[in-house]
């Protein structure tokens, strides 16, 4: 496959994202895990596949899922980005860690909200 071709299918951009060192995630409707990088997957203990459609992994617990959720939320209400400077993250072997989270509005998204569109 050439540069380009890459390019086109998104593979180069998909190898750009998995070589960053912090987590990035993309959320659809409902919180819904659509696609993360390596250091997601890793630190989660998942596959791509297994990741998408769900909301949290399952060594999370209930309240912080529903944190998330709620934070998730509120940008997509408010149509302004979060940032989270100590949010608790916990890994696939039990551990818990603390980020800084930053959760930017997505402009899809916000035009959704705006026209009243669902995802």
């Amino acid at each position: 496959m050439s540069e380009s071709d890459e390019r086109r299918t998104g593979a180069w951009f998909r190898r750009a994202l998995d070589s960053v060192e912090d987590m990035i995630l993309i959320k659809g409707p409902d919180s819904r895990l659509l696609w993360a990088n390596r250091t997601f997957l890793d630190l989660y203990g998942m596959s791509e596949e297994e990741l998408v459609g769900i909301i949290d992994g399952p060594q999370t617990s209930v309240d912080q899922t529903l944190q998330y959720v709620r934070d998730d939320q509120e940008v997509f209400e408010t149509g302004r980005s979060l940032d989270i400077p100590a949010e608790p993250v916990t890994a696939h072997d039990g551990t818990a860690r603390m980020f800084h989270t930053k959760k930017p509005v997505s402009y899809t998204h916000l035009r959704a909200h705006e026209t009243g569109r669902n995802l």
